[in-house]
């Protein structure tokens, strides 16, 4: 006989249904940032953003990636980038900081 898929009223591990809401929590925000992205008024912001942080695979270059994916320079990108992180900053609300590497 073939296995019968009934709803189970065993209560599931508590590790298990945390795993679940962290995994809903995180598809809500991935659906807010890219919400956020959309909203840009700039498709240049929008298209880099989503290449090196949404659509791109992981790697260990990832903005080396993005660059070719791009089709830019370094100075480009680099410049591009700045302006979308500022900008995406703006739209989530967020206050930038001076990081050590700027």
């Amino acid at each position: 006989m073939g296995r019968r898929n009934f709803a189970s009223t065993v209560q599931r591990p508590l590790y298990a249904q945390q795993r679940l809401e962290r995994q809903e929590s995180a598809r809500k925000f991935c659906e807010w940032c890219d919400s956020c992205i959309a909203s840009m008024p700039k498709q240049s912001h929008q298209r880099l953003l989503r290449v090196r942080y949404c659509d791109g695979p992981e790697t260990d270059t990832p903005d080396g990636d993005a660059m070719n994916i791009l089709d830019i320079s370094a100075a480009t990108y680099t410049r591009r980038k700045k302006n979308a992180l500022l900008a995406a900053a703006w739209y989530f609300g967020v206050t930038p900081r001076k990081s050590s590497e700027q």
